[in-house]
């Protein structure tokens, strides 16, 4: 039997609409405590929060990381089941959510050590009322990151057990690294890694940068369009775009941006024309933009978002889901608009880095001449080429070949059609379109047949008769 809710609760928007009510649960002193968004139809007929099928979800995850559900503390961002289920995007979204926080409040300030957000909605309410950091964007880009601090606490955000058990189940992966994550910073704290980013630097301590560049090293290049803002993996070149901004990488600590302005066009000319391997994320995006701009680029190019696909061909291949498995830094693909430079160098720094990680791991399972060969060498001395030439065809070929097919359609469909007894075809009858004239299959015989339902009364034989109709022969 479900819960009532307790004074607190009065005056609120669902105090009356929502269903049940559950107080956290587990002891008040755990070193996690996991946070979900609102209470489902069993969460509420037993007040207890993750006991449905998300709980049971959570609960395997938890049984493989070796973690017993009674020593974490669980609980939601609003204590109540929404109508239908629905609190994103509702009317009453903000005020509940507003209005659980006499209850949120005592969750958010006890002793945890590291709070597990699942789903969007609890990362963003309890980033901006821990941490005072504003959630944008998708949580791709933010789960498995660290945020915080010890005094204040650290969140992890991660996916809902509902969210995954939606057809995503090949996420299970990843919400177990960012539990591991979570219990890991628990255990023993966390620390950012130390890197720096440089932003705008005057073309002679540029000019210092790229002549540092050896020769032999791996460098990372990114660049930004006005189109950058979509995910790596989506990103396709527009026309005759030019790149607003781009950055570099050849070490895992620091990345460089500059503006792209004619004063820094011959440094960059000169690092693309260097001999050492580059690195792109998305090279299918970057390189037809810089060649277009007339810059000539030398040297091997890795594309890790593509050699990343060839490791974990089934998770997102976006370079702010990928980071976090090779790096400990915090998320900024929210940063675009905010910091754009720091945002675009960023980048080349995290190109580089999971470049290290997947070329690693590539390596230590003996895949990694297999991705050479299949994800760049065939990109680059095949596609590509491709790409540049074109596909020549013969357009009268391609005339009849159409012409062909439309007549091979056509005699499919006369043969499925026969397969069915006349009284159960499609009272249409027919088809609607007949093959080209110049078709083999066209004999200038060919007509649409239509059958036609007539309602007509059974006592005068009118036709046409509808459900007023008043039969002449009563009448009579």
């Amino acid at each position: 039997m479900s819960q009532p809710k307790p004074k607190e609760c009065r005056g609120c928007v669902l105090e009356h609409k929502g269903s049940g009510f559950a107080h956290p649960v587990g002891p008040t002193n755990s070193l996690l405590c996991f946070v979900g968004e609102a209470l489902g139809a069993t969460e509420a007929r037993k007040s207890e929060p993750f006991v449905g099928d998300a709980g049971v979800y959570l609960n395997r995850a938890f049984r493989r990381l070796g973690l017993e559900r009674e020593d974490v503390r669980i609980g939601n961002v609003v204590s109540c089941q929404p109508p239908n289920d629905w609190l994103v995007g509702a009317p009453w979204e903000q005020t509940a959510t507003a209005h659980c926080y006499a209850h949120r409040r005592r969750l958010l300030s006890n002793p945890h050590k590291v709070f597990v957000t699942l789903g969007v909605t609890a990362t963003r309410v309890v980033l901006k009322e821990l941490l005072n950091i504003d959630y944008a964007g998708k949580l791709d880009h933010w789960h498995g990151y660290v945020l915080g601090d010890e005094e204040r606490g650290y969140v992890v955000p991660t996916y809902h057990p509902a969210f995954l058990l939606r057809g995503n189940q090949k996420l299970f992966g990843t919400f177990l690294f960012d539990l591991t994550r979570a219990m890991e910073t628990a255990s023993f704290g966390y620390k950012d890694d130390p890197v720096s980013t440089l932003w705008d630097p005057q073309p002679a301590e540029f000019a210092h940068f790229t002549t540092a560049i050896p020769n032999d090293c791996w460098l990372a290049v990114d660049i930004e369009t006005v189109h950058s803002d979509a995910d790596e993996d989506e990103r396709q070149p527009f026309g005759t775009q030019v790149p607003i901004r781009i950055s570099f990488s050849f070490n895992p600590d620091q990345g460089v941006s500059i503006p792209w302005e004619p004063r820094y066009h011959p440094m960059i000319r000169s690092a693309l024309a260097s001999p050492c391997t580059k690195i792109f994320h998305n090279e299918r995006f970057d390189v037809p933009i810089l060649q277009a701009q007339g810059m000539e680029i030398k040297g091997a190019i890795l594309d890790s978002m593509w050699l990343w696909h060839f490791l974990q061909s089934d998770t997102p291949k976006s370079l702010g889901f990928v980071a976090p498995f090779y790096s400990r830094l915090p998320p900024w693909k929210h940063l675009s608009n905010e910091l754009p430079a720091h945002y675009s160098a960023m980048d080349a720094l995290q190109t580089y880095r999971i470049m290290v990680g997947i070329a690693k791991d590539l390596q230590k399972s003996g895949q990694w001449e297999h991705a050479l060969k299949y994800s760049s060498k065939i990109d680059m001395e095949v596609l590509h080429p491709m790409t540049e030439i074109g596909i020549q065809m013969s357009r009268s070929m391609l005339k009849t070949l159409d012409s062909h097919m439309e007549g091979e359609l056509l005699r499919v469909n006369q043969q499925l059609t026969a397969m069915y007894p006349e009284e159960i075809r499609p009272l249409g009858g027919g088809w609607k379109r007949q093959p080209k004239k110049d078709s083999p299959f066209y004999h200038g015989a060919f007509k649409k047949t239509v059958k036609e339902e007539v309602l007509v009364c059974t006592d005068c034989g009118e036709e046409d008769v509808g459900p007023k109709h008043k039969c002449k022969k009563e009448q009579s």
